[in-house]
């Protein structure tokens, strides 16, 4: 984000100057990638055995966040002019950054599936621990 905040800031400063500008662009977008590939891995890592499943609601939501931010940016640039619109991306930055470094962290606990493979295997009889075929007694 940090990146894509130095481009908002030389898009505010800079767009009479097309070669500010295109370094300005250039950074913006770069640093949003860089944030959706970053926000993606955090989202997997939260419950790596259904990782498909929370990728696709993370990336549904990016695109409709996406989609709104697109619908307001007209009404925004026709009411705070250029630089109004660049200090508004700023300070959605600027608050996707704090929102980031502030979450809520969770300790990590060890999954279900595993605890209920563990006790799975400590309840079979050792024969079927070791792979070995029952002895006829």
């Amino acid at each position: 984000m940090l990146v894509a905040s130095a481009g908002t800031a030389l898009l505010g400063t800079g767009l009479g100057t097309p070669p500010v500008t295109i370094l300005g662009l250039a950074l913006f977008d770069a640093g949003c990638f860089a944030a959706q590939a970053a926000n993606q891995s955090r989202v997997i890592a939260l419950d790596p055995e259904r990782s498909g499943s929370l990728s696709s609601v993370y990336l549904v939501l990016y695109f409709i966040v996406g989609a709104v931010g697109t619908a307001l940016g007209a009404p925004v640039l026709e009411a705070l002019g250029w630089r109004g619109a660049c200090v508004t991306a700023g300070a959605a930055l600027l608050l996707a950054a704090l929102l980031g470094f502030t979450g809520t962290r969770h300790p990590r606990r060890p999954r279900a599936s595993r605890r209920w493979k563990a006790a799975v295997a400590s309840a079979q009889p050792e024969y079927v621990q070791e792979g070995q075929e029952p002895q006829p007694g």
